[in-house]
């Protein structure tokens, strides 16, 4: 019986590994993740009962920026907990961004946009603004 062992034609041939997509940090993965799991909790026939999860709705508001353009804010939380998030409605655009530590209040970023609560105090950081800027809260539902 004749024994093959297979050799690589270049020793110092690297093994490749495939990845489908690669992410720069878990802030990317996480706001690549969001709206995948908003699309399947929306979606009744992928969910089974026992171990589900579902995507709940949180606090929703309005807050003014100081050039009198407004913000819409929405809380999200997974079921079980693991995951929050922020969507933010900014005329034309919407950013979803997943909840990150802070020493005070609430945090939310993409490490591009940024949006932070404590209390009636927020700030928001678009994606062309070089500082935070005050939102003032007008209401909450």
């Amino acid at each position: 019986m004749e024994h093959v062992i297979a050799r690589r034609e270049k020793p110092d041939e690297a093994i490749q590994s495939h990845s489908i997509v690669s992410y720069k940090s878990r802030h990317e993965f996480a706001s690549a993740l969001l709206p995948v799991i908003l699309i399947l909790g929306s979606c009744s026939s992928f969910r089974s009962h026992e171990n589900s999860l579902e995507v709940r709705t949180g606090n929703a508001y309005e807050c003014v920026l100081p050039d009198g353009e407004n913000l819409k804010v929405t809380h999200f939380v997974l079921s079980d907990h693991s995951l929050e998030f922020v969507r933010l409605t900014q005329k034309d655009k919407t950013y979803t961004l997943p909840r990150l530590r802070a020493a005070s209040g609430v945090r939310f970023s993409d490490d591009v946009v940024l949006y932070w609560n404590k209390g009636r105090v927020s700030q928001f950081r678009g994606e062309s603004d070089k500082e935070n800027r005050e939102c003032q809260i007008l209401s909450r539902q």
